[in-house]
């Protein structure tokens, strides 16, 4: 009985323990956990423990476990869960009867890895040796294992290898650390060339794991175009067309060709003038046929002995009378004025740099006076600054010290452009052309399709010339100046000054511009305001002359005329006169020979 009575008890008093554990588990409990790390061996190395559950404690002591062989523990520094921490081999933290339930960082241990420790992952955890509560309970506590990943201090990396078309990786053959890093990438070779048609390639090679990767190349503009072929030909009057053809892709370009121009022959006189009637003159085209007629002006009177009735002014008419020895006819002619003489420009008030002056010239012959303004010089700056630089579309600004006058001034440069090529500039002002317009000038050399058309077209002023296209272009569409520009041309070497300029437009005609040549003959500059083709001509004395002076040559001046008839006149009086004198001599001679025969009896 006994016996059963102390089973009894034994069983009540194990019940009541495992009741009472099993009511301070249900409470409860605290979580640790250690984290990881990589490191090298020889470097050091911080590990945490983290309260990342905490249902309360008072007292806590744990200790560190960890290879003591290849590590070693150097420093353990308190967290920020519980100010309170006794340091040393088993650390511990006490609430001093208060319950801690903050989470966060309990510890830092630092750990020095050995010089010659083996490569490979250590374990670091804890053991719990004590964990209650501020009444004495036991605190179930659990903590979780963290790792120190040790390398090589200096890794041994085999070759690279592709990992995808981004990266590749080499490995450390000791530790087998992965080091990963984006393909380096050579400057590539063309394996397909791209054109006007296709799209081409190019392969590139990483330097470091040989991986190849093609990117296309894209198209170019750059057409291989063929020789151009005339698709209209041109006429003396009509232009013509020529076409060219890429020979990579077909596209075609047009052009026009300028239409050629009259090929005329000599002019033949087919009516004759007389004194009062115009006759006329005829010349051909030797392709086309087109015939061009022109009047002769009508000869005037050849006066014979003329009397001047009334002699001409500076600014009147004239008048003489006499029989004419062409045709008879006695009548009254006219003699043009003489004209003025003036003598050089005079300043009656000088130009300054910002004010025009006033100039005046004389007739030696009627003492008549001319007066014109002159501009103002301008300022002569010395070492101008250039603030703004000028384009063919804005103005640029330079300021500076005049020389003339001495003041400190700015000045606007005009809107100026220039083509180094051919050496031909443009000035302008605001608003002639828009931001952004481009210039372009072409010499037309005699490979130019349009080189023969021109030197047809001009066959008949000079056989020497120079030609010059001028275009616009704004956003890649041409467009002509909204006013007037000056266009100065080099004159090229060996025309000299006698030289003047032309405009070929496009339906094959030539017209004269008015230009100006340089004091020192080596350009000549016109105002213009349309783009297109013009050309420098060298002029001579047979070239020179207009028909209108062949023509007066034709029908010279009264005057001159007159002066002619007068010596001609003078002329055969004297030569009258000559021939009565030696056939006055020669009956004198033969008569005193008839007075005195020879022994012959013959007469000399």
């Amino acid at each position: 009985m006994k016996k059963i009575l102390s089973i009894t008890v034994s069983l009540i008093l194990l019940m009541s323990c495992i009741f009472t554990n099993f009511t301070v588990s249900a409470d409860g409990g605290v979580v640790l956990s250690v984290t990881s790390q990589s490191a090298t061996k020889g470097s050091t190395v911080s590990i945490s423990v983290n309260v990342t559950q905490n249902n309360g404690f008072s007292f806590l002591m744990i200790t560190p476990n960890y290879d003591s062989d290849n590590l070693t523990l150097t420093n353990t520094e308190n967290g920020n869960v519980c100010g309170s921490m006794t340091n040393g081999k088993n650390p511990n933290w006490n609430g001093n009867g208060e319950n801690i339930t903050a989470t966060g960082t309990l510890v830092t241990f630092t750990f020095k890895i050995n010089d010659n420790a083996v490569i490979k992952d250590y374990i670091v955890g804890v053991t719990i040796r004590q964990c209650y509560n501020a009444l004495s309970e036991t605190v179930e506590c659990k903590a979780t294992n963290g790792t120190i990943k040790v390398s090589c201090k200096t890794h041994s990396y085999g070759e690279y290898t592709k990992i995808d078309n981004n990266q590749h990786q080499r490995v450390c053959s000791a530790c087998n650390h992965i080091e990963k890093s984006n393909h380096i990438w050579n400057g590539g070779t063309v394996t397909k060339q791209a054109n006007c048609k296709e799209e081409g390639s190019k392969k590139f090679t990483c330097t470091a794991c040989g991986t190849e990767k093609i990117e296309k190349i894209a198209k170019t503009n750059n057409h291989t175009w063929g020789k151009w072929e005339t698709v209209k030909s041109p006429t003396c009057t009509e232009a013509g067309t020529q076409k060219r053809t890429c020979s990579i892709c077909g596209k075609t370009e047009t052009q026009a060709i300028s239409a050629l121009g009259h090929s005329m022959g000599n002019w033949v006189q087919s009516k004759a003038p007389t004194c009062t009637s115009k006759g006329e003159e005829k010349r051909s085209c030797s392709k086309c046929g087109h015939s061009e007629t022109r009047a002769i002006n009508a000869l005037g009177h050849s006066f014979s002995n003329p009397k001047i009735t009334k002699e001409p002014t500076c600014t009147e008419s004239g008048i003489e009378t006499g029989k004419c020895t062409r045709c008879g006819q006695e009548t009254t002619n006219t003699i043009k004025p003489t004209g003025h003489k003036f003598g050089a420009w005079e300043d009656v008030k000088k130009a300054t740099c910002t004010e025009g002056g006033t100039q005046k010239r004389v007739c030696s012959k009627c003492k008549t006076e001319e007066t014109r303004n002159t501009d103002a010089l301008g300022h002569d700056f010395d070492n101008p600054t250039v603030i703004k630089e000028a384009t063919i579309s804005s103005t640029g600004l330079m300021e500076g010290k005049c020389k003339r006058c001495g003041e400190a001034t700015q000045e606007v440069i005009p809107c100026t452009a220039k083509d180094d090529l051919t050496g031909i500039s443009f000035e302008t002002i605001e608003g002639v052309f828009s931001d952004g317009t481009q210039i372009t000038t072409e010499e037309i050399k005699s490979d130019n399709a349009n080189y023969g058309s021109i030197k047809n077209l001009l066959s008949e002023i000079t056989g020497k010339f120079s030609a010059y296209n001028i275009s616009a272009s704004l956003n890649g569409t041409e467009v002509q100046p909204n006013g007037e520009v000056k266009v100065t041309f080099n004159i090229p070497d060996g025309f000299g000054n006698d030289v003047a300029l032309y405009v070929i437009s496009e339906d094959g005609k030539s017209e004269l511009i008015d230009a100006a040549v340089s004091e020192d003959g080596k350009t000549i500059s016109a105002t213009i305001s349309n783009f297109g083709t013009y050309a420098i001509c060298k002029l001579d004395s047979d070239n020179s002359e207009d028909s209108s002076d062949v023509i007066d040559n034709i029908d010279s001046s009264n005057e001159e005329k007159s002066q002619n008839n007068t010596i001609w006149i003078i002329i055969a009086v004297i030569a009258v006169i000559l021939i009565a004198g030696a056939v006055t001599t020669l009956i004198l001679v033969k008569t005193k020979k008839s007075d005195n025969p020879d022994d012959s009896g013959m007469f000399l």
